[in-house]
């Protein structure tokens, strides 16, 4: 039996650990989307909120997504062990937002090959985001899609299934308020700004 392959986490594709710089530009999308860009952030990314596996809180992460047949696909960098990856293997129940339209869903990994080479065929069109071609080096997967469904068990591809709000936990709801940002003043996203900043530096 050959030994499961380890992705390189060095360079670009670095594990963003709590307290680095890595982490903190990941999170800065949030900042941004709280301060009112979700518009402008929408056509790249979306908030995904998925329920912290140890805390039972809400978690909020902003990730690059595909659109297939009307539905967001996203990868997860580090494979199982990224948080938002752990929570929803925790409980896929989910809500994603794109600008100010938020919506419930289940999250599951890709497994069908069929729906795993067309989202991919895509990404391979589209180019990805800045971290697709460093994410499939990191792999040893070439920018190939026989090379990709090959080695697509490397791969966390995951996909939301629209949901009812009847399946999904109240508290999630929770998630929907950042859609709104009327209330927000300066004062709001200064202290936002630095109760991430501030840990950092500890």
């Amino acid at each position: 039996m050959q030994p499961s392959f380890k992705q390189d986490t060095t360079g670009p594709m670095a594990y963003p650990a709590r307290g680095t710089l890595n982490r903190f530009l990941f999170k800065s999308f949030v900042i941004w989307w709280r301060m009112g860009l979700g518009p402008l952030l929408r056509r790249w990314m979306l908030l995904l909120t998925t329920w912290g596996r140890k805390s039972r809180l809400p978690r909020h992460t902003m990730l690059s997504y595909t659109l297939y047949t009307g539905k967001a696909y996203l990868i997860s960098g580090w494979g199982k062990r990224t948080d938002w990856y752990q929570n929803i293997t925790a409980n896929p129940h989910v809500t994603a937002q794109m600008g100010t339209s938020p919506y419930y869903a289940m999250a599951r990994r890709v497994i069908d090959v069929e729906e795993y080479s067309e989202v991919m065929q895509i990404m391979l069109q589209t180019g990805g985001d800045s971290h697709f071609k460093p994410w499939l080096k990191s792999l040893g997967v070439a920018y190939d899609l026989n090379d990709l469904v090959v080695k697509r068990d490397r791969v966390y591809l995951v996909a939301l299934d629209h949901g009812s709000d009847r399946t999904t936990a109240d508290g999630e709801r929770f998630d929907l308020a950042l859609g709104n940002h009327s209330g927000w003043s300066s004062c709001h996203l200064f202290t936002c700004t630095i109760t991430v900043i501030y840990p950092l530096s500890q």
